[in-house]
């Protein structure tokens, strides 16, 4: 399907199990995977090590952007840096 889907939050996937299936089953692309297939690191917000935060989409979505939030008041907020994404229809 052409219809944009976006799929965003703190997946919990250590090990990216799920990566596998939202890019290969399904079709998605993954924002917060850098080329290398790394995912960007949010978690812990205080000294972060994980990317546990995904942002899937597909359909008729250009990614122009993606970055973490990183003002002061992001890492006391949550115990995950949030995620901006810019997608263009």
């Amino acid at each position: 399907s052409k219809n944009p889907c976006i799929i965003a939050g703190d997946f919990n996937d250590w090990r990216s199990l799920l990566r596998a299936l939202f890019i290969e089953g399904l079709g998605f692309s993954c924002a917060t995977d850098t080329k290398d297939a790394i995912a960007i690191k949010t978690f812990p917000s205080f000294a972060p090590r994980g990317g546990l935060d995904k942002v899937y989409y597909k359909g008729r979505l250009k990614l122009s952007k993606v970055y973490r939030y990183r003002k002061k008041i992001a890492k006391i907020a949550s115990d995950h840096l949030p995620i901006v994404a810019e997608l263009e229809l």
